[in-house]
């Protein structure tokens, strides 16, 4: 009496995915890759909504809207936990795939597998072309992410360099005059200056 094969679960967007002995592969492997598709479509949509909340935080910085600030920044907590949690189901899901499409000879239980390997092994066009499609898709908005988010930590630099600046002239200012003598030193007459001096 032979060994039955026992099922091996497959988490995905659709719920559980299992493969028995006697079970159809190309079937199961298909529905869990619609299921990675379906995941692939969900962090894009989320990636895109990050987009647009990082392009929000640059006109925020620029206003100095250091409450919004706060609200923006806790947004992107927000999505980076969401996004966290996305990320670990598309791992599972991917490892699951490649456990079924390894070949003979390579590490089936490969825990670093990536979608860009997995679409190579896939054979169905049309499955192929929307996986390629997707992974461009979010592969393209996060380009576009990095490249908001270094503009913003350059924004946000000025403004603390601005304020930092700002700060140094009303102190200078509040410690009165200040002149040099002939050989370059600086003196000061020892009096205080009021911030604004406005005499109507």
């Amino acid at each position: 009496m032979g060994h039955k094969a026992r099922p091996v679960p497959c988490e995905g967007t659709a719920g559980r995915l299992f493969m028995g002995g006697g079970g159809n592969v190309d079937e199961a492997v298909r529905k869990a890759i619609e299921d990675l598709l379906g995941i692939l479509d969900k962090e894009g949509r989320m990636y895109a909504s990050l987009l647009k909340a990082s392009k929000k935080k640059a006109e925020v910085i620029s206003k100095a809207d250091v409450a919004e600030l706060e609200k923006m920044t806790a947004l992107e907590r927000s999505f980076a936990e969401r996004m966290a949690e996305a990320d670990g189901l598309r791992g599972r899901t991917v490892r699951w795939i490649w456990g079924r499409l390894a070949r003979e000879g390579e590490d089936a239980s490969r825990d670093d597998v990536t979608v860009s390997e997995l679409k190579g092994r896939v054979d169905d066009p049309t499955l192929k072309e929307r996986l390629d499609a997707a992974h461009k898709g979010i592969l393209d908005t996060i380009l576009e992410l990095r490249m908001m988010n270094e503009l913003n930590e350059r924004l946000l630099k000025n403004s603390l360099d601005y304020v930092d600046f700002s700060i140094n002239v009303l102190t200078n200012a509040e410690e009165g005059g200040v002149g040099y003598d002939s050989k370059g030193k600086e003196i000061s007459d020892g009096k205080k200056k009021p911030l604004m001096d406005v005499r109507l």
